[in-house]
């Protein structure tokens, strides 16, 4: 049971049952007697009463998989999303937002416990997940300069294209970011999408392999390997915003841009998994910075 000193310096046993949660006043082999915190007083069997509570979690994002806890009715929930960060493979910076769907969307805290928010056992939260993405420092070319906490990327030459990836790998479930186009210099300038780990750095993205994007000049989308750029939206002026959707089902991932929240509809389908955000710039000054939505 879970023992905790009233006010009056005694020992309180807090306890749950499915009749609410309590506190164990005394238990007998044959009997147990419950203060229940709605004022009611519970006879119960000894072995219906409990010091834990089942709690499940489930994510629309990575593996969607439903994890499940045997949690103390009185532990905050600190320590929980500790191990959700660890269970789905998070980045220290990641956030984790949990939201339990009953009656209102309640967003849960960690200072809350089973026992302050009167919760069921085998309640179900929903969390929501959001990666900081930032400009990989390791995973750009020579003349890209990043900024402003990794969130910005600019170019110092203009001998030629430049790319440079995020942090986050992605292969799994709905993700979501924005680039601010900071600043075009030229035509034939920026170009936005996701890239393999291993694209070249260095190169006209559309020639290069191993990146799926748009081409801020004229707003057409290209993909690996064919070197041909089809149209698709429209030009993107400095300070335009661009979304970029990723949507993975199964092993194969379908891309869309959207500008200024005008959706282009989808790109490509047949996106791979394990590819990265990724822009390339020409340049010199041309700059953009990136922000996670979802």
């Amino acid at each position: 049971m879970t023992r905790q000193e009233g006010d009056n310096g005694l020992e309180q046993i807090k306890v749950y049952t499915v009749w609410g949660y309590g506190e164990l006043l005394e238990k007998r082999p044959a009997k147990a007697i419950v203060k229940f915190t709605w004022g009611g007083l519970g006879y119960i069997d000894p072995n219906s009463i409990s010091n834990k509570v089942t709690l499940k979690v489930k994510s629309f994002a990575k593996d969607r998989k439903l994890l499940s806890f045997e949690w103390d009715i009185t532990n905050d929930f600190s320590n929980l999303f500790s191990l959700l960060k660890k269970q789905y493979s998070l980045s220290a910076g990641a956030i984790i937002k949990l939201i339990y769907p009953m009656g209102s969307m309640k967003e849960i805290k960690p200072t809350d416990s089973p026992f302050t928010l009167k919760l069921k056992s085998h309640s179900t939260f929903i969390a929501l997940l959001r990666q900081n993405l930032y400009w990989n420092e390791n995973k750009k070319a020579a003349n890209i300069e990043i900024s402003n906490n990794g969130m910005t990327a600019s170019k110092k030459t203009e001998e030629e294209f430049e790319t440079v990836l995020c942090n986050m790998c992605l292969s799994s479930g709905l993700c979501t970011w924005e680039v601010k186009v900071d600043l075009i210099v030229d035509d034939d300038d920026i170009f936005i999408g996701v890239a393999d780990e291993n694209v070249a750095l260095y190169g006209h993205p559309p020639d290069v392999g191993l990146f799926w994007g748009l081409r801020c000049s004229g707003g057409k989308k290209f993909k690996p390997e064919t070197g041909i750029e089809d149209y698709y939206g429209e030009s993107v002026q400095t300070g335009d915003i661009i979304c970029v959707r990723l949507e993975y089902k199964g092993d194969q991932g379908s891309i869309s841009f959207l500008r200024n929240g005008k959706d282009y509809g989808v790109a490509y389908t047949n996106v791979p998994i394990n590819v990265y955000p990724a822009v390339s710039l020409y340049y010199k000054r041309a700059q953009v910075s990136i922000n996670c939505t979802a």
